[in-house]
């Protein structure tokens, strides 16, 4: 199973990924946009049997990494942890849901 979390990962739903609301395991995560803070970098996250089965040069994406987005991600997860971004995100998503009911 594959989840795609580029739209809905890091905290955007409370968890930081989306099908952690879920009772799945997925075999492969692909992430991207607020993993970089605005900085193009994109990943995918795998078990190390399938992550290492590609030959080198045999995975790659559109915006694979550099050491600015890196950098980037790297302070992006500092910054959830440090501000406690996804406890936030569920309060947000509570107000939210009380003013639309």
């Amino acid at each position: 199973m594959i989840c795609d979390e580029v739209q809905t990962g890091f905290g955007r739903t409370g968890k930081m990924f989306a099908f952690q609301h879920l009772d799945i395991k997925p075999d492969l995560v692909t992430l991207a946009k607020s993993l970089g803070g605005g900085l193009p970098i994109s990943g995918v996250v795998d078990k190390a049997e399938i992550m290492d089965a590609p030959t080198p040069g045999g995975l790659g994406g559109t915006y694979g990494g550099n050491a600015l987005a890196c950098a980037a991600a790297l302070a992006i997860l500092d910054l959830f942890e440090q501000d406690n971004l996804l406890k936030r995100s569920c309060q947000l998503g509570e107000q939210l849901n009380a003013r639309l009911r």
